[in-house]
């Protein structure tokens, strides 16, 4: 009888043993609280070799790697949690007289929910001195007006360091806003950049990763707190040849970048014109040699990028025994539409060979079964770079032509290629244009603004009409869509928008996005509408 009195009293302790999280209840949204630090804040002749942190609640990290920045940097640190202590370890003493900054981000979070500890940092000094100046700004994508977030902003004081093989020593990462703050700086002269560390390796790859800069020096002598800097993708690497190998009855010339343009010129007065053009990309050039087989040719290729720099260089070209493979020659048609409001064909086509011989009255409109318009000569003009024709062809507006029935065909033998073989005959749609389906955009200004381009813009950063700017900019025949608008400034008169040069620490040329006064750059357009805008630049 006294086991059985027992066996439910043990049970009961048993059960009040078991520790388990309370259910039910608010949400903690309260951060971690800091209680103190070893070294102090802003302490001075910090011998140590580790830092400690004590919070008011246990923790855990999140990516400390990235989100713990030091400055100036220290490879190899370890970062570990103990309860309610965050431990740092050095590999090695610190350096002497110097001021250390470390900033925690969003690596410091509480166990349970992981709330970040917020605008946690903490500076020390291994010297009698902490220094105490910062610069602050903020980082935005150029093309797209739109802040650069966790891009590394990064400060160097040598004229000899160079951005594309040095990692910086001070540097720190942009928030959502694309806003920085680098601490802790040393009065003096420094030069800023910002780029968009992908690989988080603290070097950058033009090729690869988007970045801007400063060409002037800022002399620190005081707190910097309006900094603006402005990223892009460019390639500034120099351009090189990675490699010539002759394929059969062609020459494949290989870059380290893509071109913005390039020409071809023997070397001997006797020969005649070498055929030659883009490959699959703007990084490879296809040559066809002609002379006999075995026989070379001294040729210069000169080439440009879009940073316009140059590259002048001389090889030989060769035909070989070897067999190379000869494709049929493939027609790609891109965009074709007309205007109905001029009644203007516009439209270009992609051929995938060099073309020796086009046949402008075999590329026709087929209005019905009994109705052709053939192009006229002087309607069709080749590209033979890009392998891109470009047809332009205005009619009268009597002619009334019913466009949404209309064909555009490439007949049969219209491009024959200098492999000898021709296109078989290929329809193509046509896109008319309506004034009752698209819409009209008036820009109005106070004045007009010279040397700018306004661009229109869809909701992939894809230019889609331009035009100078004036007091009254008008766009007709636009898609009722979504638009945006970018203005640019053409400094050099030349046209178009150039990126500079970070290689002559030459800056982009300006570039401004429109905002109405809610801070939004989408403007809707609707089918048969005339949206107006005032847009002071």
């Amino acid at each position: 009888m006294k086991a059985l009195c027992i066996l439910p009293i043990l049970l009961f302790l048993l059960s009040c043993a078991n520790v388990s999280a309370p259910t039910g209840g608010a949400k903690d949204t309260i951060p971690p609280r800091l209680l103190s630090t070893i070294p102090r804040q802003g302490q001075t002749n910090f011998p140590g070799k580790g830092i400690t942190l004590e919070f008011n609640e246990y923790l855990k990290l999140k990516n400390p790697k990235e989100e713990i920045i030091i400055t100036p940097d220290i490879k190899d640190t370890k970062f570990t949690v103990k309860k309610n202590l965050m431990l740092i370890e050095f590999p090695e003493k610190l350096a002497d007289s110097t001021t250390y900054s470390i900033a925690f981000r969003e690596a410091i979070q509480d166990l349970n929910e992981g709330n970040p500890a917020e605008d946690l940092h903490l500076a020390f000094s291994t010297g009698d001195i902490i220094d105490s100046l910062k610069i602050q700004g903020k980082v935005n994508q150029l093309l797209r007006g739109a802040p650069a977030e966790k891009y590394t902003v990064a400060v160097y004081t040598q004229d000899t360091f160079d951005i594309l093989k040095h990692k910086p020593v001070y540097f720190t990462r942009t928030n959502k806003l694309g806003k920085f703050t680098i601490t802790n700086l040393k009065a003096g002269k420094y030069f800023i950049y910002a780029w968009d560390d992908k690989n988080k390796n603290l070097s950058l790859q033009s090729q690869s990763e988007k970045f801007g800069f400063l060409p002037d020096t800022l002399n620190l002598q005081s707190n910097i707190d309006s900094l603006e800097l402005s990223t892009l993708g460019l390639d500034s690497r120099p351009i090189a040849v990675t490699g010539i190998r002759s394929m059969g009855h062609f020459t494949k010339v290989r870059l380290n970048k893509g071109l913005v343009h390039y020409s071809i010129k023997s070397l001997d007065p006797n020969d005649r014109k070498i055929n030659h053009s883009f490959s699959g990309s703007q990084s490879d050039i296809d040559i066809l040699p002609n002379k006999a087989i075995g026989d070379s040719t001294l040729i210069t290729l000169s080439a440009r990028d879009s940073l316009n720099q140059t590259r002048d260089t001389t090889f030989y070209i060769k035909q070989t025994n070897a067999k190379s493979l000869k494709e049929k020659i493939k027609l790609t048609p891109g965009k074709i539409e007309v205007l109905e409001e001029n009644q203007k064909l516009t439209g270009q086509v992609k051929l995938s060979e060099i073309i020796k011989n086009i046949l402008p009255d075999s590329i026709y409109l087929r209005i019905d079964s009994l109705h052709t318009i053939p192009f006229l000569k002087e309607e069709v003009s080749y590209d033979s770079i890009f392998r891109t024709i470009r047809l332009t062809k205005t009619f009268q507006k009597a002619d009334s032509i019913k466009w949404k029935e209309v064909k555009l065909v490439f007949g049969g033998m219209a491009f024959t290629s200098i492999h000898g073989d021709s296109t078989k005959q290929t329809p193509t749609t046509i896109t008319p244009i309506s004034p009752d389906e698209t819409a009209v955009l008036i820009i109005e200004s106070n004045v007009a603004k010279p040397n700018t381009i306004i661009e229109v813009l869809n909701d992939k950063f894809e230019v889609i009409a331009t035009q100078p700017h004036a007091k009254i900019t008008t766009f007709r025949n636009l898609p009722s869509n979504t638009i945006m608008l970018r203005a640019i400034s053409d400094t050099n008169q030349n046209g178009r928008w150039d990126p500079g040069n970070p290689n002559l620490k030459m800056l982009p040329e300006k570039v401004t996005f429109y905002e109405n006064d809610l801070k939004k750059k989408q403007i809707p357009l609707r089918a048969n509408w005339e949206v107006n805008t005032k847009w002071n630049l």
